[in-house]
Order: C-alpha cells, then sequence, then structure tokens
C-alpha cells in the first residue's frame, strides 16, 4: 500500500464515478465542443502534476462509450472499472435525487455535497484494492474546466495534513474534487452512507465549520464564492459555458477556473430556459397560515387541469435540467387530478419534481400512491414543535395529524423499496414561532437527515408581514430570480415570479403564450428595468423584499 504521509512524492490516483449518469445523456456522450465532456476531464487532469492513474467507475452499459474517451484522450493511466449490469443502489440514488436540488458545493439534502454524486464506497474500495493504495482523489467525470492548479494544490494540501481523512477544496462544482482516505472510505461502506455528511451540522455530533479548519485547501475566493457553476452536466451548462469561453479558441485546455469565472460573469445571454418553473395547480389549502397569500386575499381562479397541465410539460419536457416544483399559493395534493399532472410532466420528460404542501386534508391512499410517484421532493410545512404554536401559525389544529402523515409517507416510501421522494420538513420563520426553530431543526436533522428553514414574504407588501426581521441586503440590485425562475397560476397565467399572487404581471397564458417566448420576448422589458435599476417602474418589484434570492 503506498502511504502517502511516507511517499510525498508519490502521484494520487483519481477515480471518476459515473454511477449516478445514465446510459443515453452522461460525460461520455454529451458533447462539448464536438467533443465528450469526459474527454475533456481526462485532458485537463494529465496538466496536473499530483496525479497518476485516472479509473472511471462506470456501467456496463457506459463501457463501449467510457473506453472510446479515454483512447481519444491518450491518457497512457487509464482504467474502466465497470461494476457490472445497471441495477439500484439507494445510498447512490438517494444523493442523486438530493443533488438535483442543490446549484452550491454544500448545503443540499440529505447533508451532501457536489462530491457525493456517483460515490459508492464499496465500489471505491475495490478501486483502491485494486490501485494498491490508501489515498485517493474524487472528481465528477463532467469536470470538463476542471483547474489543474487547483487539483495539485489540494493533494499538496492533503500532504500537508496526512492525519484527515478528508481533505477538500471549497472550490464551485466542477473546478477540482476531493481527497479521501481508504479508512474514511471503509467507514463509510460500513456505514452506507456519503463523505459530504461530515461538512453538515449534525446536532449530537457539533463541530467548527469545516471550512475554516485545515481539512479544507486554501481556494481562490471567487473561485469558491462564485454563483456559476463549471460542471458540464447539461444542456445548460454547455450553453452557458461554450457562449462563454468561445474567445479561448485553442486556449481553452490549459485556461484557469479563475479565467473562465470571469468571462462567465460578464455574459450577457439569458438561458434559453428557465432553470425552476413554480406551477401552482391548486389555489386552496386545508391551512390558514399567518404567511399565506391564501388567508389574507381572495383568489378566484380555479384549479388546473391536466389537459392545461399537459401543454406546459410538452412543451419543457425537452429541458434536461429543468425542476418543477408544485407549489404556488395553493397545496397541490388538493387538486383531485394531482397523480395523472404528475404522470404526464413525468412522461414528457421533466427530470425533477417537487411538491410543497401541509400534507393534510389528504388520504391515506393518497399519502401511499405518493409515495410511489415520480417526486424527488415532498416539502412539508411543519412550522411548529407544539400544537398550540402550529395552531397559532397555521391556522388549524393539525400537528399531530401533519406527523402522522409524514410518518405514513416515509413507510410506504419504505415498503415500497424506494429512496423517492425524499421528504423534508419545513420551517417558515415567523415572530409566533421564532423560539421553537433550533430544537425543531435538530429534530427533524435526527429523524430524517434534512430539514429546511426558510422566511415568509409578503408579497411585496399585498399581506402582512409576520417577519422575525428584513434579511435583505441594503443596497438594491436586479433580481435574482427572474433569471432563472418562472411562475405559472392554476389558471394558466404566466407571471414573472411568485410574487406575483393576483397575476398583475401577466406575459400571457399557457395554450396561448409558449413558455419560450414569455421567458425569452416577454421578459426581457423586465430584465432591462432591473439592469439599469428602473425596478421602482413596476409597482410589485419597487415594494419586493425577495430580489437577493437565488
Amino acid at each position: 500500500m503506498i502511504e502517502l504521509a511516507a511517499q510525498t512524492s508519490a502521484p494520487v490516483p483519481v477515480v471518476l464515478s459515473m454511477l449516478h449518469e445514465s446510459v443515453l445523456r452522461n460525460s461520455a456522450t454529451r458533447l462539448f465542443r464536438n467533443q465528450p465532456v469526459l474527454h475533456w476531464t481526462l485532458r485537463r487532469l494529465r496538466q496536473a502534476s499530483q496525479v497518476g492513474a485516472c479509473v472511471v467507475l462506470c456501467w456496463d452499459d457506459q463501457q463501449p462509450a467510457v473506453r472510446a474517451c479515454g483512447e481519444a484522450s491518450e491518457n497512457q493511466a487509464f482504467l474502466v472499472h465497470s461494476i457490472g449490469p445497471r441495477r439500484g443502489i439507494a445510498s447512490v440514488d438517494a444523493v442523486t435525487v438530493a443533488r438535483r436540488w442543490a446549484d452550491g458545493w454544500r448545503g443540499g439534502l440529505l447533508q451532501t455535497c457536489e462530491f457525493d454524486r456517483g460515490f459508492h464506497a464499496p465500489s471505491l474500495l475495490d478501486v483502491i484494492n485494486l490501485l494498491a493504495t490508501d489515498i485517493v482523489l474524487c472528481v465528477d467525470p463532467a469536470s470538463g474546466l476542471v483547474d489543474a492548479s487547483l487539483v495539485d494544490a489540494l493533494v499538496r494540501h492533503a500532504r500537508e495534513q496526512s492525519h484527515h481523512d478528508l481533505v477538500f477544496s471549497p472550490a464551485t462544482p466542477g473546478a477540482c474534487g476531493v481527497l479521501l482516505r481508504r479508512r474514511l472510505i471503509e467507514s463509510l461502506a460500513s456505514g452506507n452512507t456519503h463523505p459530504g455528511r461530515a461538512l453538515h451540522y449534525v446536532p449530537d455530533h457539533p463541530i467548527l465549520d469545516p471550512l475554516g479548519r485545515e481539512a479544507s485547501a486554501p481556494t481562490p475566493t471567487p473561485v469558491a464564492r462564485t454563483a456559476h457553476r463549471l460542471s458540464l452536466d447539461s444542456d445548460r451548462q454547455i450553453s452557458r459555458l461554450s457562449d462563454a469561453t468561445e474567445c479561448l479558441n485553442g486556449q481553452l485546455t490549459s485556461s484557469s477556473a479563475l479565467q473562465v469565472l470571469e468571462l462567465l460573469s460578464v455574459r450577457q445571454q439569458v438561458d434559453h430556459w428557465p432553470r425552476e418553473i413554480v406551477l401552482e395547480i391548486e389555489p386552496t389549502r386545508a391551512t390558514r397560515p399567518v404567511y399565506a397569500a391564501t388567508t389574507h386575499r381572495a383568489l378566484s381562479r380555479v384549479s388546473m387541469s391536466p389537459a392545461k397541465a399537459a401543454l406546459l410539460f410538452d412543451e419543457v419536457g425537452v429541458v434536461d435540467d429543468l425542476r418543477i416544483v408544485f407549489g404556488g399559493c395553493g397545496d397541490a395534493l388538493l387538486n383531485p387530478h394531482f397523480f395523472d399532472i404528475v404522470s404526464h410532466a413525468s412522461n414528457a420528460g421533466v427530470p425533477s419534481i417537487s411538491v410543497e404542501t401541509d400534507l393534510l386534508g389528504v388520504s391515506a391512499q393518497t399519502i401511499e400512491r405518493l409515495a410511489t410517484s415520480p417526486v424527488d421532493v415532498v416539502s412539508v410545512y411543519v412550522p411548529a414543535m407544539t400544537p398550540a404554536t402550529y395552531k397559532t401559525v397555521m391556522g388549524v389544529d393539525g400537528l399531530t395529524a401533519v406527523i402522522e402523515n409524514i410518518r405514513l409517507l416515509v413507510h410506504a416510501r419504505h415498503a415500497a423499496g424506494r429512496v423517492a421522494p425524499l421528504v423534508v420538513p419545513t420551517f417558515v420563520k415567523c415572530l409566533q414561532n421564532q423560539g421553537e426553530m433550533e430544537v425543531w431543526y435538530d429534530q427533524w436533522i435526527r429523524a430524517l437527515g434534512h430539514a429546511v428553514v426558510c422566511g415568509p414574504t409578503d408579497y411585496a407588501g399585498q399581506i402582512p408581514d409576520v417577519a422575525v426581521s428584513d434579511v435583505s441586503p441594503p443596497r438594491r440590485r436586479a433580481c435574482t430570480r427572474i433569471q432563472s425562475r418562472l411562475t405559472i397560476l392554476s389558471d394558466g397565467t404566466i407571471v414573472p415570479c411568485e410574487q406575483d399572487v393576483l397575476g398583475t404581471m401577466s406575459l400571457g397564458a399557457i395554450g396561448q403564450t409558449s413558455i419560450e417566448s414569455a421567458w425569452g420576448d416577454r421578459m426581457s422589458d423586465l430584465r432591462a428595468d432591473h439592469a439599469c435599476g428602473k425596478w421602482t417602474t413596476r409597482p410589485l418589484c419597487a415594494g419586493c423584499r425577495e430580489w437577493h434570492r437565488p
């Protein structure tokens, strides 16, 4: 075995796991500048002086494309390690679902990090046994613009911190990787879990944030704090990075992450499609939350029909990284055609679906059916620890019932042998419940492995403000959300964002206006006003305090 502490100059092998990627669209088949993304990743890694053999961990159905990439990259130390016919691996599949709903390198559901994608400890142990090593660098195969200098810096830092079993770079996804030692991988294999959990809050084992400790390799601030990603894992990312790096023809192979991010930061093009669509299919809910528009405003619109929803999905199903959130003002589960609508979304190709619900006023049969539906995430509003506080916040006496429904949903999911939908308790922090927030958070982290705390909105002054404080930055800037999100109300009205609960800024309607037109042409004036600082000309924008949200 190679001990890194003893042989400080020994090259570190790299493992690129494709276990989370599909057979048709993956890093070995998706093209960037007419070459497979994996080909780019291998070429960039060849420039790192501190790494050795590159091993691609894959399924049998991915092998032919992977081998072709290895041959084309002319990497002399290239190996393919297939773990056999494709099958479900619960830990891998759960992380894959969680990471669909995260954009940064850390902070995802299930306490995941970007480097957890494709991680399978038993298979990784097989690789390090094959290579006779005690240390390995894990790099996402979609890291076609991985920075060799950051990789080398990470390995050097790991040599100085030989007592740490996990050494990472807080770089944006696609720029670097994570270094793991055998003893940690063995521990993760026995616990059937992923390494990113070590970088998240655990109630029973609190630690200082690893970002400020020795396990974190020094990383240039612009590379660590950027909102841009360098991963080439979707058509959107490839389009963004192709446009931004067009001026680097002949130089892109050796360009640094910092150079590419600088080009991304000045890129003016708006994505062809929204990243996320908030789809309201039901305007009513079984509760009357103090923070909800339905409690304070009369909404006269009707439930969305399956036929109208189908018009949307048939258009946007081609977007390979689109996220559909069944949310808005009401509770999607109360729509009598909910499962027909979700089924059409899935059949049309929508890759990521989440549902926001109070999980009240629904039958046990609905909950059991939800457990086997093609939904990734079920966000359940449970903004209280005690029945009294729940009633104060939600307007009904329902805490016992919603906790029982969560239990039923989790049990039904396990009985079906599934990892999704992930059940995510959600706490809306208000003046009425802030004293219960910390205990609530710890309880649900222990129970389900994740929990979300968010703040309420007053919908740009359209309902009473129940927030504990105003957390918007002191200096106003252009809205972030109009660059990535679109909202559709239950009557089919398309609006720029979920703050417009009354549909006063209509961009058109489903069945009459294409999403492509609404997102591109009809929102262009709004984006132009924000870019020039003229948001005050838009009444809702002028009163909005959510403009800084990602």
